[in-house]
């Protein structure tokens, strides 16, 4: 009798694809354009802010033409908010500008005249959206805030719309908006597990006030591990408005299945300020805020004066400059020339290094990568004359994160941490029809 050979599944080579969705903003979409017609913004997932849509209706249909997906973010979390619905987000076809007023509960019931999942779904529709968020809100309140109820309703009043809307091939994700506080505590996020399960979305947007790329080591692994216990809800989590090392760590260490942030914004989230009226604009500084420029494998950005000034050092030069040519032709003038063009290939090129690497491999190679570089990038610095008091502070305060953030990732390679399922698109159904008509 002749041996039968059985073929064991292994896991060891497993390359789990990882999310990695870039939203294109209210301000910097024309430089995205530009980056996208250059070949240089290779993205495959994009969130389009509805407040801004009907300017990007050309680059929208240029990314959805190149088998990028479309998701349409409602602005509904802003519009209902004090201190937002009079800023950019008015912008989004279905708010109140007429009436002057945000959003409340009675609009988001199916019944009510404003017809707001209706204006949703043909927009959706118009645009060619692959998926449309949820009109959520943010809990300041964590599971106990009012909103919470609402939200759990838009869900089915969205889909029951965009099936009658000719929509039924788009999908619905489900952000959750809420203090990172409310995620951490234990009882809070036991609730919001209660409420949210069974919901019919595909992914889980979690977008966590006072959390970001420049968050502290402790606030950051009190918040992974309390995303790790979202995972039970058995959704993919998207962690939305988060970059940098704290971002790549999220999806190297499988607390996500993704990441969003726009390129050189929206790696922060801070909604604090949201029930107040809006501040004036400072007269004095009519155009905004000011701009900043990543220093690589730093983690950090400067005002373009003080990144000069660093420059200026002895062996400043060669520690601020991009020194990949592909990224950079020329080192630190290709970098302030274009610096969303350095930061969006940088970016880029880290997610794709990391899911090159095995599920079982990624920790590891985000360590001994992304991190070592990182501390000795950070270490150089620090010990940089600025001539500037203030300045050399700063480097020596980015140096001790950076070596606090790499000591914080190292203990949670002692974990067990299940490996997250995909982002996927269970409910959309590709068809012809709703490619939109732009």
């Amino acid at each position: 009798m002749s041996a039968e050979i059985v073929q064991l599944q292994t896991t060891q080579g497993v390359r789990t694809p990882i999310g990695h969705s870039i939203r294109t903003g209210e301000t910097a979409y024309k430089q995205l354009e530009n980056l996208h017609a250059e070949g240089r913004l290779p993205a495959t997932s994009v969130i389009i802010d509805a407040s801004k849509a009907r300017f990007q209706k050309e680059f929208i249909a240029a990314l959805r033409d190149n088998g990028a997906e479309i998701i349409l973010d409602t602005k509904a979390a802003e519009l209902s908010t004090l201190g937002r619905f009079q800023g950019t987000a008015k912008g989004a076809p279905w708010a109140l500008n007429e009436e002057g007023r945000p959003l409340n509960p009675a609009d988001f019931d199916a019944r009510a005249n404003v017809d707001l999942y209706g204006r949703i779904a043909r927009f959706a529709v118009e645009i060619g959206a692959t998926a449309v968020m949820a009109p959520t809100h943010f809990l300041q309140d964590g599971a106990t805030d009012p909103w919470l109820e609402v939200d759990r309703q838009t869900v089915a009043y969205l889909r029951n719309t965009l099936d009658r809307e000719s929509g039924g091939h788009i999908a619905i994700d489900y952000p959750l908006i809420a203090p990172h506080t409310k995620v951490i505590d234990g009882e809070h996020r036991a609730r919001l597990i209660q409420r949210i399960a069974g919901l019919p979305f595909d992914n889980l947007v979690l977008r966590l006030s006072g959390f970001g790329a420049s968050s502290g080591p402790l606030t950051m692994k009190r918040t992974l591990l309390a995303i790790a216990d979202l995972q039970q809800l058995g959704y993919p989590i998207l962690l939305d408005h988060v970059g940098g090392l704290i971002a790549t760590g999220a999806t190297a260490f499988g607390f996500v299945s993704g990441i969003a942030h726009g390129i050189g914004e929206r790696e922060r989230f801070d909604a604090r300020d949201w029930h107040k009226p809006p501040k004036e604009r400072d007269p004095d500084n009519p155009f905004g805020r000011a701009t900043y420029i990543p220093v690589p494998g730093f983690d950090r950005s400067f005002k373009m004066k003080d990144l000069e000034l660093i420059a200026g050092a002895t062996g400043g030069r060669r520690l601020v400059s991009c020194q990949d040519r592909n990224c950079c032709p020329r080192g630190l003038v290709s970098m302030l020339d274009k610096p969303r063009a350095h930061l969006a290939y940088q970016r880029f090129q880290a997610m794709q290094r990391l899911f090159e690497a095995p599920d079982l491999r990624r920790a590891q190679h985000f360590l001994d990568t992304d991190m070592r570089d990182a501390e000795r990038k950070a270490g150089d610095l620090a010990r940089l004359k600025t001539g500037d008091d203030k300045t050399n502070k700063a480097l020596a305060d980015g140096r001790k994160r950076i070596d606090t953030l790499a000591r914080t990732f190292e203990t949670l390679t002692e974990l067990d941490r299940p490996t997250p399922p995909p982002l996927h698109r269970r409910a959309a159904q590709v068809s012809l029809e709703g490619r939109g008509t732009l």
